[in-house]
């Protein structure tokens, strides 16, 4: 569910913010439905968040290095 607040990473600037909140809630609230219902561990839950964060992280500055994004830059 965190791969939402990569994709919201690429929303244009003046909609970035609120919407990085938006998705991250939603990816919190949608881990939160998975351990609660017995579907993973926490641990299984922060582990993914944080590889998930991590490769967009990875993938949008190697994008932005080799790739003009306008939209991004605004």
């Amino acid at each position: 569910a965190f791969w939402l607040v990569g994709l919201a990473a690429l929303a244009p600037a003046p909609y970035r913010i609120p919407a990085m909140i938006i998705a991250f809630c939603a990816a919190a609230f949608t881990s939160f439905l998975r351990i609660t219902f017995g579907g993973h561990y926490l641990s299984d839950v922060v582990i993914a968040a944080l590889i998930s964060l991590f490769v967009f992280s990875v993938v949008a500055s190697v994008a932005r290095r080799l790739i003009v994004v306008p939209f991004l830059e605004r």
